[in-house]
């Protein structure tokens, strides 16, 4: 007999009101001493600059609109020399990095990035000006913004001769928490745990490329994880957030072996994630549970973790299934048929807005097709990462199934780009 599959349809996208993640705009402001500069035609401008006011980060970062005449006299490249040496001549103190975010426009034209990029570097040679893309044109490629923005902030870190006894921790948007397991057997072992979020200035951020490793979290930072193996010397291990005990297991003794040092007794560990969620089940009392893939990147993982712990999972709404999770969605279609597949970019998602009042939704997408005030306001998974990792997500759902949310100032609040 056929295994059976979740065949994805390729449509006309639909774009819900609470559809959305971390920006480009916000990943790349986490280089600390950056400043931002946007440049491209209005209309691709108008979004990022309501959420970076939103977000109170519209001091580090300006826009440039071109206009149609700037492209076709050809003046686009020498536009740009003028306005960031302007800006720069004006800035004091000067940023440490000065990055020019260029649009599909760019694409088409076929810029020449150093005749602005090298005299701007040799005028001002304390500010690293480099280019950034935001080119939704590459959305559906192997280097879609969200991938090559993680490559150019790494990209700036410096080739150690001399490596330190520490980890990066790259890819993910939060910082994995200080009581997570794998951060205190690390740490009881005399092993730093870097994050980028960590660091206020730019030279403390230089700590990173001395690291002896790269843990990539999310599979945004896999090709930054491996240009920095080939350019900078630091070796990596692909351990991306999972919901599956073993895995996380797995994962710990890989990073284990990378140092030579015995892998902690995880019992405890797994055991006590067992039982945050099935305190979280008895909580729920049958209560049925929606997960969206913008709360996490392994949607099918979460809920074959929560269905096998007696909690509720209703609907899944998915865009994909990444390769890391296909076993996860044929154990949902071979044994648990009844929890719902659906895709909320679909052409047709407009008319299947419901009002489930009672559902929990996991992620800002499923609570708006769901029509349920109960959200675990997740992006991305997070600071959820390991064992505590688990037990953070049981601990979020107890806590937020007796909460009701105003779906669009939560929405607004959390700064999300829609």
């Amino acid at each position: 007999m056929p295994e059976q599959t979740f065949d994805f349809e390729t449509t006309l996208q639909y774009s819900s009101p609470a559809r959305g993640g971390w920006s480009i705009v916000r990943m790349a402001m986490q280089v600390p001493q950056s400043y931002q500069l946007f440049v491209g035609p209005s209309a691709c401008m108008r979004h990022i600059m309501l959420s970076s006011m939103e977000l109170k980060i519209d001091d580090r970062i300006s826009w440039l609109f071109i206009k149609e005449s700037d492209i076709v006299s050809g003046s686009y490249e020498q536009l740009i020399l003028r306005n960031v040496d302007e800006m720069l001549g004006q800035m004091n103190p000067r940023p440490r990095v000065f990055m020019i975010f260029v649009t599909c426009i760019d694409n088409l034209l076929g810029t020449d990035h150093d005749v602005f990029l090298k005299p701007l570097n040799e005028k001002y040679p304390e500010t690293q000006s480099m280019v950034c893309f935001m080119n939704p044109i590459t959305g559906d490629g192997p280097a879609p913004p969200a991938v090559t923005i993680q490559d150019t902030m790494y990209s700036l870190l410096e080739k150690s001769g001399q490596k330190e006894r520490a980890v990066n921790f790259i890819g993910n948007n939060l910082a994995v928490e200080e009581n997570n397991e794998l951060v205190l057997w690390l740490k009881e072992h005399g092993i730093r745990s870097n994050h980028i979020s960590n660091y206020e200035t730019f030279d403390d951020f230089m700590q990173m490329g001395k690291s002896m490793l790269n843990i990539v979290v999310t599979p945004l930072a896999l090709y930054a994880a491996k240009q920095m193996k080939l350019k900078k010397g630091i070796d990596y291990l692909y351990l991306p957030v999972s919901y599956t005990f073993d895995e996380i297991e797995n994962g710990i003794r890989e990073v284990c072996g990378k140092f030579e040092i015995e892998p902690p007794q995880l019992e405890t560990e797994r055991q006590k994630a067992q039982e945050a969620l099935l305190k979280a089940a008895v909580k729920l009392d049958g209560r049925p549970v929606c997960i969206d893939y913008a709360a996490t990147y392994r949607p099918f993982g979460m809920a074959r973790l929560l269905l096998e712990h007696g909690i509720c999972v209703d609907t899944i709404y998915a865009s994909e299934c990444l390769p890391v999770e296909r076993e996860d969605l044929r154990w949902l279609m071979k044994y648990k048929k009844e929890v719902r597949i659906t895709q909320p970019e679909h052409y047709t998602m407009p008319g299947h807005v419901q009002k489930n009042e009672d559902y929990l939704c996991i992620g800002f997408e499923a609570a708006y097709f769901t029509g349920s005030p109960h959200v675990v306001p997740l992006a991305a998974d997070g600071e959820q990462y390991g064992f505590a990792g688990v037990r953070l997500l049981a601990e979020r759902m107890q806590r937020e199934c007796d909460h009701s949310y105003d779906l669009e100032k939560l929405v607004k609040d959390s700064g999300l780009v829609v």
